[in-house]
């Protein structure tokens, strides 16, 4: 049977002593190691063993990500066992299952006809983490120190509480890949200490570097360790926290007071913020007023928290496993071409999920203003195929009602009226949304539009005198024009 060990190295003077113990490695036909200092690749290579070196892989996948490493390794050490051969993959101090490169390799060899054995070495992590200790007396051992293993990076969702130690930092490739990742969790500016073993395996502190000159760390190999310490900024679980204290008796009393009834119009004003600084186009408001509507998820799910009924975490496991589901062509095998294809597949998924006897397609919360509930309405009709071929039908259909409503004008019925105005509404949303526009949004821009031109005729109107008698509507008309002229010479420059 084929064999594989993973070997587990020291430091130092010990680690020497292995590698010089030539009747460890006679029942091996290669040797694989990973970013060995230059010094040590020539102990081994002055007593002829057959070496494979696995940050040779990083050349060829400079594109790819770490987990994309982390199983080029590992196929790259299966590869080189032969049919009933063995190889020896040095790994620093005492391998753990944790680390990335034992992990890939025994799920391949679960697989495969081939044994996994693991030698422990000396553990490294003590001695790391003592150091940072004396060094640094404030560290935050109190909340907590993780540990993970640079080519494992990517399973890191959100940055831990306490310090976080990042193991076998051991290329200039890994570490560019490792501040892509941590920019996402951390500011550029954020601190990162550096230690490795010397040669008689002594810990050192080699330098303190900004999250965004990482990659200029000299000479990193596998005894290259990082320390993250703790975030400057407050995370999820922060806010969470913060919300139960405004909860608490020694809280707010205006928070304490609210419930489900009394925030809804504070969650519907918060999405209409959102909405507008999308429409203004500016990120920094942006961001602000999503924060403001994260608040109001927080509290709503404290409320809940508060009588057993769910918790934060089942809000998000909801959410997150309803996305894996309707997304099979992402996260399974299945296949879409397009994006009507999954559309179709997403109202699939959703339909079997809420059973195929469905009281009322049609049925959304009364809540919805008019306009986004027609659009909604239309949308649902269209995907059971009731909808016009092209846009010359909804267009048509425009001129149609619009037809309609003049001659009830002329009837002077009210309730005619109103009908038919209605149905003008209907027909031009339903253009909207042929277009893929959504027509909320584009009254409300309309809206704002007047309102911008209005507040030009008044600042005319108060400059005169401010009294709207003394003006025609002809001279308000002049005014509304050079409004729309200065609108139309502002988008010019």
């Amino acid at each position: 049977m084929r064999r594989i060990s993973i070997i587990g190295l020291g430091r130092g003077d010990g680690f020497v002593r292995l590698l010089k113990d030539e009747e460890l490695f006679l029942s091996y036909d290669t040797v694989a190691v990973y970013s060995l200092p230059k010094s040590y690749r020539e102990i081994l290579k002055n007593h002829g063993i057959k070496l494979l070196f696995l940050d040779e892989v990083e050349k060829n996948i400079m594109d790819l990500s770490l987990g994309d490493l982390r199983e080029r390794m590992a196929e790259e050490v299966l590869r080189s066992v032969g049919p009933e051969g063995a190889v020896a993959c040095l790994l620093p101090g005492r391998p753990w299952s944790g680390a990335g490169l034992y992990q890939a390799l025994k799920k391949r060899v679960e697989k495969e006809d081939c044994s996994l054995g693991v030698f422990t070495g000396e553990d490294l992590f003590s001695p790391v983490l003592e150091f940072s200790q004396e060094e640094k007396p404030d560290l935050n051992s109190y909340r907590g120190v993780m540990w993970i293993d640079a080519l494992n990076l990517e399973e890191l969702r959100e940055p831990p509480r306490g310090e976080l130690f990042i193991t076998h930092a051991g290329s200039g490739f890994i570490l560019e890949k490792t501040k892509e990742i941590l920019l996402t969790l951390y500011p550029s500016s954020h601190p990162i200490d550096i230690f490795k073993f010397d040669k008689e395996g002594v810990v050192c502190r080699c330098g303190n570097f900004l999250l965004e000159d990482l990659q200029k760390v000299g000479d990193p190999h596998c005894w290259t360790f990082l320390r993250v310490p703790p975030r400057p900024y407050y995370y999820l679980g922060d806010m969470v926290h913060l919300m139960k204290k405004l909860r608490s008796p020694e809280g707010c009393p205006w928070d304490r007071e609210q419930n489900h009834q009394t925030l809804r119009p504070f969650l519907l004003e918060e999405t209409y913020e959102v909405l507008e600084a999308i429409d203004n186009e500016e990120p920094l408001d942006l961001c602000e007023e999503l924060g403001d509507l994260l608040l109001q998820v927080l509290f709503h799910s404290q409320l809940a928290a508060e009588k057993n009924e769910f918790y934060l975490w089942q809000v998000i496991d909801g959410i997150s496993r309803k996305i894996y589901r309707r997304h099979p062509h992402v996260f399974q095998n299945e296949k879409a071409r397009d994006a009507r294809e999954v559309s179709i597949i997403w109202q699939q998924i959703k339909e079997k999920e809420k059973g195929r006897e469905r009281k009322d397609r049609f049925k959304l919360p009364q809540g919805f203003p008019a306009l986004l509930r027609a659009q909604k309405v239309q949308k649902k009709a269209s995907e059971l195929g009731f909808d016009w071929p092209d846009m010359q039908g909804p267009v048509s259909k425009i001129y149609e009602e619009l037809d309609e409503f003049n001659r009830a004008l002329e009837d002077d019925r009210k309730e005619n009226i109103a009908e038919e105005m209605g149905d003008l509404f209907f027909s031009l949303v339903n253009v909207a949304r042929f277009l893929g526009v959504n027509a909320e949004m584009v009254l409300n821009r309309a809206v704002d539009k007047f309102i911008r031109r209005f507040r030009y005729i008044d600042a005319r109107v108060q400059s005169l005198g401010g009294d709207y008698n003394n003006f025609s509507l002809q001279d308000l008309d002049v005014w509304w024009e050079e409004a729309k002229d200065k609108e139309k010479d502002n988008e010019k420059t």
